[in-house]
Order: C-alpha cells, then structure tokens, then sequence
C-alpha cells in the first residue's frame, strides 16, 4: 500500500479550468479567474513637482498624490519630452482563490509607445507591483504640448481580459525639469499656462520660444505693474473707445520679463536667461550699461545737472532720466539677456529681449528704444531740457 498524495495543481500557463478539473468537486483548491483589474498607475518618470493648485496665480495646494491613475481619481503629470515613461502598476485577480496564470501585460500609449512585460504571474487578490518602461524605439513626442496621455491595455495568455482597457492622464510634456526663478511653485495654473505660451511658438529653438513668449505685448506700459508677474497671463483688452482698443493692456518692461522668464522655465527651456537693466551714463548716452536688476540704474545712483554741468543753483535739482515713446520716464529698459547655448561665447548666440520691444543684438541696440535722455526736475516730476535725443 501507499499514502494517498494530495494532486499538484497545474503550471500556471492558460487559465481558466484547471485541466485536470474535468469533473466535480475539483481536487484542486482554486478556481477559474473571473477578472484581472488595474487598481492603479503610477508615473515613475513624473517630475514630482506639480501642484494642486488652480485657484489664482500664487503658490498654493499641495503635490499630487501618488499613484496618478486610479478608477476613482486621475490626477496630471509632467513629464520631459524625448524620455521614455517609467511606470508602476498594480493588477488584482478575482476571486481570491483563483488559480495562478502566468501571461504578458501589454500597454500602448501615445505616438506608438509600447509598455510590455512578459512572464506575469497574475496571482490571487492584489499582485506586487509590475514596473514597466516604454520601449526604446519609441519615446514622448519632442514638442511642448498639453495630451492626454492615454494607454490601452490588454493582457496575452491569460484567460480573462484585463480591465479597464484604458487608463488615461493629463500630461504636461516639457523641454526639461521645471524651476521657478522668483515666485515659488509649479502649479496646475501656471504649468498650463506655461505650456500654451511656450507650446504658441511651434518650435524647439529656444531663441525663438522666449521671442514668440515676449513677443505676445508689442509695447510696455508704465501704468501697469504685477508683483507677481504670473498675474500678466491674465492680461484684457483695451475696450472699445480707448485709442488703443483690442490691444493688450500690458505692463511695464520689468512685469513682461520676469514673465517670460517664469514662462520658459517652467517647460525647462535649456538657455542661460538673465534679468537686467540697460541704461545709461550722462557722459556716455549712446552706451549701453548693463547689469543684473535692478540696480544701479537711472535713478540709482542718481546723476545730478550739477555733477556734469556748469553749476546753477537754479537746476540742482534737475537729473537724468530716460523718455519713451509716450513720453514716459524710465529708470532703465528691462531686458532678457538670454544665451543659448548657455556655454557659448559667441555673440550670435546671445540676444537681448527687451519688455515689450523685440529681440536686439547688443545693449547699444537697447538704449535706442528710448527717444531722448533729459533732464528731470526733481521738484516738479517734468522732464525740461534733452541731454541726447535716440
């Protein structure tokens, strides 16, 4: 005689009904899969920087949380165009008792991306997670744009049809990490509106993203100033009436490139971008001066009629200052002394934007913007006698 041994279920392999389960009560103590669902999606390759908040233009909210994609929630990412996606997914198999199947998990994204594991043991109840990485022919598409980022699932060999069959997130596709030079926080609102301003340009030359970004105001406007320079994406129209109806109202030169400067790097534009002041000396008006902001400039220190002039007691109080256009008096011409690549000598690959005038070569170029250089009376606010006229 011998001892009775208890039947070895099979390998995992098809599925279903084991095949030695041809009659009942089966001796095998598991039953056929009924479902394989994804629990959740978790983007490994996420910045981990995006925020929550979508109130206003200042930092707020909190990080969204972690894992990105559940059946009940789908929270944004932010990812760097060109990089395949690394992600994490969790699968649970019912019912509880349910005999092991081993099979291939199979996603397909966006421009042909293909996540593909083979050899999955889909176990009973919630599985360890399956790390997967987009394949290497294919990756985000190089473009700075807003997509959904949606995968369709399927799994091969098994018994039962993964479910859902599609899981999908907003992603945010960038040039590089995003960073914030003044105002703390990538936050929903702003990386959305980073995304649109920078993605406008149709093109990956940084030179001609931050262009297209300060080329959205023709002109600056003294009247106008943002603490917050984000505020400036929120920027209305002239109303109808105004000599200048259906333009934009705009800001001053600083509020536009600080703002071009938030803008670019929130998509990670690769380019050494500087915010600087241009102006001028009394002596020297034609040549540009330039350095990081905002000072000294214009009114700091202040250059005085009677340091450059024959004294008269009657003009002591007179200084120099720049005159716009609209017969504005400026302290400087903001400017984005933008370089690219960030390492190059060459002048040619560095150009000064300046707020709401264009993209110029040099700081002598800059100084033009001005009409004249004239003496301000610090005692009535009125510009009185030209010192140079541009």
């Amino acid at each position: 005689m011998s001892a009775e041994k208890t039947p070895t279920p099979p390998a995992a392999g098809g599925g279903g009904t084991p095949a030695a389960c041809t009659t009942a009560p089966c001796p095998f103590q598991c039953k056929p899969i009924t479902s394989i669902s994804i629990v959740s999606v978790e983007f490994l390759s996420d910045h981990k920087l995006l925020k929550d908040y979508d109130t206003d233009w200042d930092d707020g909210g909190t990080h969204f949380p972690k894992p990105e994609w559940t059946p009940a929630k789908q929270h944004p990412i932010s990812h760097t165009m060109d990089q395949p996606v690394k992600i994490k997914v969790i699968v649970e198999v019912m019912p509880t008792d349910a005999c092991p199947e081993t099979g291939t998990l199979r996603g397909e994204g966006p421009a042909g991306l293909i996540f593909e594991k083979s050899g999955v043991s889909f176990k009973p109840g919630k599985n360890p997670p399956i790390e997967l990485v987009s394949d290497s022919l294919h990756k985000v598409e190089k473009k700075i744009h807003e997509l959904t980022f949606q995968i369709s699932w399927k799994t091969l060999g098994t018994s039962v049809a993964i479910t859902p069959s599609i899981t999908a997130n907003t992603m945010f596709v960038t040039m590089g990490v995003p960073t914030t030079p003044r105002q703390p926080g990538v936050t929903l609102k702003r990386m959305r509106h980073a995304v649109k301003a920078t993605g406008g340009a149709s093109s990956l030359d940084p030179h001609k993203i931050v262009k297209h970004v300060m080329g959205t105001w023709s002109e600056f406007n003294l009247a106008q100033v943002y603490d917050n320079e984000w505020e400036l994406a929120d920027d209305k129209r002239f109303p109808v009436g105004h000599p200048k109806a259906g333009l934009l109202v705009g800001a001053d030169c600083q509020t536009i490139v600080r703002h071009t400067e938030s803008v670019i790097r929130m998509v990670g534009c690769p380019g050494k971008a500087e915010f600087i002041v241009v102006w001028a000396k009394v002596p020297t008006p034609t040549k540009g001066e330039e350095n990081l902001a905002y000072v000294p400039n214009m009114s700091d220190p202040k250059q005085w009629y009677n340091s450059h002039r024959p004294s008269r007691a009657d003009r002591a109080l007179w200084r120099a200052t720049l005159v716009d256009g609209n017969g504005g008096q400026n302290r400087y011409e903001a400017c984005l002394r933008f370089t690219y690549p960030e390492a190059s000598t060459s002048v040619s690959d560095k150009k000064y934007y300046a707020g709401g005038v264009g993209a110029l070569n040099d700081v002598d170029e800059v100084i033009k913007v001005f009409t004249t250089m004239s003496w301000r009376d610090e005692s009535t606010g009125l510009v009185t006698n030209t010192i140079h006229s541009y």
